[in-house]
């Protein structure tokens, strides 16, 4: 299933952040689950990766993100001083299953913590922003 999911985020431009080759992977905080344990949350797959980087890399996976919006169906997205620091995304399905990159970045000092995740599974918009709305 892992790799499954992987290939379905081949598609997207942040998928090297994923990977660990714009932010060293000993640099990043890696969350990954799959199968019965996200069932509840009617998701099969999400991964979640957590850095804190200097402006010129925080630039580059904003831009990611922001190309990846572009080109989804469903975007919501929000700038502070013209920096993307969230967004919602909703990029083309993987056959049955909705996909969902969610973007978060905020400065701290002069530097900026960024924590990008991708979902996969039959949970609609709706029932996301519920879920994130009770944590």
């Amino acid at each position: 299933m892992v790799g499954g999911a992987a290939h379905a985020q081949r598609d997207l431009e942040s998928y090297p952040v994923f990977q660990g080759k714009v932010v060293p992977g000993k640099e990043m905080v890696v969350s990954e689950a799959n199968g019965f344990v996200l069932s509840d949350y009617k998701l099969s797959y999400y991964r979640s990766v957590s850095f804190t980087v200097g402006p010129d890399t925080f630039s580059k996976v904003a831009a990611m993100v922001e190309i990846d919006a572009v080109n989804a169906p469903f975007k919501e997205t929000e700038k502070v001083g013209g920096m993307l620091t969230y967004a919602l995304v909703q990029p083309k399905s993987a056959g049955k299953k909705n996909r969902y990159l969610c973007y978060q970045a905020r400065k701290e000092e002069d530097k900026w913590k960024v924590t990008l995740m991708y979902l996969e599974g039959s949970a609609t918009l709706d029932e996301l922003r519920k879920m994130f709305d009770n944590q």
